[in-house]
């Protein structure tokens, strides 16, 4: 499966580090390792089952390969500690969705998850 081979490649890119601090909220979970932190998506909604449950404590602990759980937790602790491990690159502040439309000229078609406000845009193929 691609998506298993990509995070196989992304996880071996980095050093699994224990976590100093973790914090599970209701839209994103926060993971510190250093002096970086990862956040990822929190899946509202979830149900946990008996024994699904996320570990307690997991400070300490290196959670990296949380990322592959069927558990919806587990794996956004295994995603924000992998965020939080990738290398900082030097990044150019831009507005993305300007971004987003300029780019946009050039494909026929484009997927999007989620609701943004420039769709609308994209959809009537009304460019700047």
């Amino acid at each position: 499966m691609k998506r298993m081979k990509l995070i196989d490649d992304l996880i071996s890119s980095v050093e699994d580090k224990p976590v100093d601090d973790l914090r599970i909220g209701i839209r994103y979970t926060g993971v510190r390792i250093g002096e970086s932190i990862g956040l990822a998506y929190s899946f509202p909604n979830r149900r946990l089952t008996p024994g699904d449950e996320p570990e307690v404590d997991l400070i300490d602990k290196k959670v990296l390969n949380l990322i592959k759980s069927e558990n919806l937790t587990k794996a956004s602790t295994g995603n924000g500690a992998l965020n939080a491990l990738l290398p900082l690159s030097e990044y150019k502040k831009m507005n993305v969705f300007d971004h987003i439309l300029k780019i946009a000229k050039n494909y026929e078609n484009i997927g999007i998850v989620g609701r943004f406000p420039f769709v609308a845009k994209l959809k009537n193929k009304n460019y700047k």
